[in-house]
């Protein structure tokens, strides 16, 4: 028989079944349940894809497996919305899962299962959090396609000039981002340096190019106007063709549509928030011995 746990009171269930698992999804809303991170692909029963089966070998002990809850407009679940799911262990084993918070979501992670040393477990949401922040989703996408992140920024210099003033809240939700990233990963966030704008004489008003602030990893400029060749590696904020018409050397200039993403402020992430912003998450990983220069 089942056992019933409410969201909020428990931590870790213990799954002892040796047989297939089965979970099943029951939601007001239309909705369909995935699983990502199985070494086997998991088998849909029945057309309304609510409910799927795989066997508990195809949980390892390297790649945690996370079940999702997605709605079926692609809109996000309406407030206050909660689900509940149902795991099947075989021999009348399992788990009733009640009130699994879901509102404002889009691809909502339910619960984690985990191969440890004492066997199998549940958590609730994903790495015990029923949502991330967008740093943390893109990482832990970004592992379960198997291209996990290895970033290179080290330092990040801003441009303070006056034309940097209206990007301010782009430099915000940019720098944000980055730390939830490599907060994710566990790794030291990057070095965050206001530099004063010089080399007006040389380049132009608002040129801003300077020296590496550590001796490991990219130092990265963010501002509005390219850097020439020699002088290091560019985020811009602006339009594309900024770095399309002047003289630059190694560039990135986000699209729009990736801004939109980094300013959201809902937990509503889906397969297009990852391909918007893959190109920031493959500028991020550049090798760091060639200061951000693919080869």
């Amino acid at each position: 028989m089942s056992s019933i746990h409410s969201y909020g009171e428990w931590d870790e269930l213990s799954v002892t079944g040796q047989a297939a698992l089965t979970l099943t999804l029951v939601s007001r809303v239309p909705a369909t349940l995935t699983a990502t991170g199985t070494a086997t692909t998991p088998k849909y029963l029945g057309a309304a894809r609510n409910a799927l089966a795989f066997p508990t070998s195809a949980v390892v002990a390297e790649q945690p497996v996370t079940v999702r809850a997605v709605t079926g407009n692609q809109e996000p679940f309406p407030g206050d919305c909660v689900v509940d799911l149902s795991v099947d262990a075989g021999s009348g084993s399992g788990y009733l899962l009640r009130g699994l918070p879901v509102t404002g979501q889009v691809e909502a992670p339910l619960v984690q299962l985990r191969r440890t040393e004492q066997g199998l477990v549940l958590v609730p949401g994903a790495e015990g959090q029923a949502a991330l922040s967008l740093g943390g989703w893109c990482v832990k996408r970004c592992e379960e396609n198997g291209q996990a992140l290895r970033p290179t920024v080290s330092t990040m210099m801003l441009d303070t000039s006056s034309s940097m003033r209206r990007h301010s809240q782009d430099v915000a939700a940019l720098t944000q981002w980055l730390d939830d990233v490599y907060a994710a990963l566990g790794v030291e966030a990057p070095q965050v340096v206001e530099q004063e704008v010089g080399g007006a004489r040389a380049h132009g008003v608002g040129y801003v190019g300077g020296p590496r602030s550590r001796e490991e990893g990219r130092t990265v400029v963010v501002t509005d106007m390219p850097l020439l060749e020699d002088d290091g590696e560019s985020l811009i904020i602006g339009p594309p063709e900024l770095a399309e018409i002047l003289p630059t050397g190694r560039t990135l200039v986000p699209a729009k549509e990736a801004w939109d993403e980094l300013h959201r402020d809902d937990t509503a992430f889906t397969q297009n928030t990852l391909r918007v912003l893959t190109p920031l998450l493959e500028w991020v990983s550049l090798p760091a011995d060639t200061n951000g220069e693919s080869k």
